[in-house]
């Protein structure tokens, strides 16, 4: 049996709590970036296996971003 002042416990219990917070936020942490780091690897070796661009009539792909018309601008 050990004294413990009445005030330690407190503390004693809120560090027990707070490192057991950190443990769940870690392996949360972890799971998520095995899960992204996954799906990023599944869609990479599909875009591999697709046919190039040529094989659809397209020799270069279309430029992205937006575009506006020059109607108005003179």
């Amino acid at each position: 049996m050990e004294w413990v002042r009445p005030s330690e416990l407190v503390a004693r219990h809120t560090a027990f709590l707070a490192g057991r917070g950190i443990d769940l936020h870690t392996e949360l942490h972890r799971r998520t970036l095995t899960a992204t780091t996954t799906g990023v690897r599944k869609v990479g070796s599909a875009m591999r296996r697709l046919p190039p661009l040529s094989a659809f009539g397209r020799s270069r792909p279309a430029p992205s971003g937006p575009t506006r018309s020059s109607a108005g601008l003179s």
